[in-house]
């Protein structure tokens, strides 16, 4: 009977215990917790020497602990990369945000080819692309990128100079003045399957038609100062005809968006006016493009009876540098060009064995909309030995450890600036001591709850 009662108790008993602990956060929850500041007091010990210790950073407005699994192979110096907690601090005084980062996941000193980037949204910017985020560069979102290897900026530019292709961007970009069209800009592209046609208006006693393009170049990419570092430009256009038309031509127009003379050879240019399919090339004269980067011109054929004409390409080969690439980031542009960096590779109050450690201090005056009162969204990532995917190379410190979303702003990490004071309805963080004697309590009540029900 009184193991049948010791049954029935000690069962409901196991499974409160199981309740109550369940409430609990898990140990890595728990170890990887964002710890803000108690008060508002500014930083004022940090030195930037790449060597982080406590006192310095006693005073950040967040700790945060983050975990990486990266790639564990050695490295040709047989230094083997380890999965892990590492932190980053953020804090800020009058003048400047700094930042201090301990990698001590990375466990090589080697240096070839490394590069470490921050990215800031400091004005709470939504965006989802490279164009939205490089629109609001210096007015919301910041980026920094700094060289390792040689402790420099990273370059945006390569010294790699090439074509690229581009193309009409959408629809609004051209209108009719004369003729009929069906078909849209995606018919313009090399490799696209539908035709853009055109069916000549009668006018007067011709057969026109006479087609109006205004083509931005700030669409092209992201950062428009790409537009000022082109070289030369050549534009390659295909056409046909169902019959033989009595002439057709390009006109590119001034730069203050007048048509030049029809005289003028330079301008205006002859195109294919057989009834079969002809490539052309020829150059742009860069001279002609507006203030506001549109590159204009007209398409015009005419004929003595009606006829119908197949653009089916028209593309834009810009010469430029091309630009470099990091990691997976396709833009890797930096807005902050004046800032404090130095990496060590030693021991920390984190991890005692050798390990590397980046320190930053951003002046406030290379963040034009940074409001310490509003939170800040971050995101810090780099390329170098330390990898959380095998074959990559790069780790990033982000909502996800997969990609380098710099572009999208709900990849960040948002920490507010204020100095904060933990709510008091706030479940507390429970310390190992804690855990294990809050144990100790329940399972005492739980013996003292059994004895008394065997009674």
């Amino acid at each position: 009977m009184v193991q049948e009662k010791l049954r029935r108790l000690i069962l409901p008993l196991i499974l409160l215990n199981l309740v109550i602990f369940s409430t609990f956060p898990s140990g890595i929850a728990v170890s990887l917790n964002e710890v803000p500041k108690m008060s508002n007091a500014p930083m004022s010990n940090v030195v930037i020497d790449g060597v982080i210790n406590a006192s310095e950073w006693a005073d950040a407005d967040w700790e945060i602990t983050f975990y990486l699994d990266v790639d564990n192979n050695p490295d040709y110096n047989n230094k083997t990369n380890v999965d892990g907690n590492n932190t980053l601090y953020i804090g800020e005084d009058s003048t400047n945000l700094y930042l201090g980062l301990d990698l001590c996941s990375d466990q090589s000193f080697n240096e070839t080819g490394e590069w470490i980037g921050v990215w800031l949204n400091t004005a709470n910017r939504v965006f989802d692309n490279y164009f939205t985020w490089a629109d609001f560069f210096d007015n919301g979102t910041e980026s920094l990128l700094h060289e390792v290897d040689n402790d420099i900026p990273k370059k945006y530019y390569s010294n790699t100079v090439g074509f690229t292709t581009e193309y009409v961007n959408e629809d609004s970009e051209y209108v009719s003045s004369y003729g009929t069209i069906d078909g849209n800009a995606d018919d313009l592209r090399m490799f696209v399957l539908g035709d853009f046609n055109i069916t000549s208006e009668t006018v007067g006693s011709d057969e026109l038609y006479w087609i109006n393009f205004s083509v931005d170049l700030t669409k092209w990419w992201p950062v428009e100062e790409e537009i000022d570092k082109i070289k030369a430009m050549e534009i390659n256009i295909a056409t046909e005809h169902n019959v033989t038309i009595n002439d057709q031509r390009i006109i590119l127009w001034n730069s203050d968006g007048t048509m030049p003379s029809f005289n003028d050879p330079q301008q205006v240019i002859s195109l294919n006016n057989l009834n079969s399919y002809l490539l052309e090339t020829f150059e742009y004269g860069l001279g002609n493009l507006t203030t506001d980067k549109n590159l204009q011109f007209s398409l015009i054929g005419n004929h003595s009876t009606p006829f119908k004409t197949r653009l089916d390409r028209l593309e834009f080969k810009p010469l430029r540098n091309y630009t470099s690439m990091a990691g997976m980031i396709q833009v890797p542009y930096s807005t902050i060009q004046t800032y404090q960096i130095a990496w060590g590779y030693g021991p920390s109050p984190n991890n005692a064995t050798d390990h590397r450690m980046f320190e930053f201090a951003i002046p406030k005056t290379e963040l034009e909309l940074y409001d310490p009162n509003e939170d800040l969204g971050i995101m810090v990532g780099g390329y170098g030995t330390l990898s959380h995917v095998n074959g990559t190379n790069y780790w990033i410190f982000a909502t996800t450890d997969q990609y380098q979303y710099v572009e999208q702003s709900t990849y960040y990490m948002y920490y507010d600036m204020k100095g904060l004071t933990l709510p008091a309805e706030a479940t507390p963080i429970v310390s190992g001591y804690s855990v294990f004697l809050l144990i100790g309590v329940i399972s005492i009540c739980s013996v003292i709850i059994a004895k008394k029900k065997l009674k």
